[in-house]
């Protein structure tokens, strides 16, 4: 048993040297074919970052002229956004599914415009059209009050209504002599 042990012994320590050597040429082959391919060894050389040149900033104070717009052109800008943002807000009463942020934001625009166009108007005229903001803001109160929607032809139909007034009172060529 002695002599079997000893071959076994030898057996062992010889396959140990052969998968040392086999270890070493498997890497060498690895390492010999990863230095070879141009492409992969350019892929892991560290490069020297050049360093980035500074932009000079050239600032040039430019000057705006005041509107050049005449009164009217102002006029009837504001007018022309009043009446799309009440035809939007219209439209948006009228849809199936009514988006009451969307109805908020688009009355609350076409209010600001209306405040614009009153601003441009003699007293008089500033009060008359207050009187159709006050209406609206009335509108958007009830709108927010009105949780289910239940009320919304009502609504529709003031909104049609106050858009036809205005239309009618505060168009430009209605009220070219009272702007100022």
């Amino acid at each position: 048993m002695n002599k079997m042990n000893e071959r076994l012994k030898r057996f062992r320590g010889g396959h140990r040297i052969a998968s040392l050597f086999l270890f070493l040429f498997v890497g060498m082959f690895f390492i010999a074919g990863l230095s070879g391919c141009e492409s992969f060894s350019r892929k892991f050389t560290r490069h020297k970052k050049e360093p980035l040149k500074p932009e000079e900033m050239v600032l040039e104070p430019q000057q705006y002229n005041n509107d050049q717009r005449s009164k009217e052109e102002i006029y009837r800008e504001y007018c022309l956004y009043w009446e799309s943002w009440q035809n939007e807000f219209i439209d948006s009463l009228t849809s199936d599914t009514p988006n009451r942020k969307r109805q908020a934001d688009n009355l609350k625009e076409a209010i600001k415009n209306l405040m614009a166009m009153r601003d441009m108007l003699d007293q008089q005229r500033q009060d008359l059209l207050g009187a159709y903001i006050t209406k609206l803001l009335d509108l958007e109160t009830a709108i927010s009050m009105d949780i289910y929607n239940a009320s919304i032809p009502q609504h529709r139909m003031r909104a049609e209504k106050l858009k036809r007034d205005i239309l009618r009172i505060f168009s430009y060529h209605r009220i070219k002599d009272y702007v100022r």
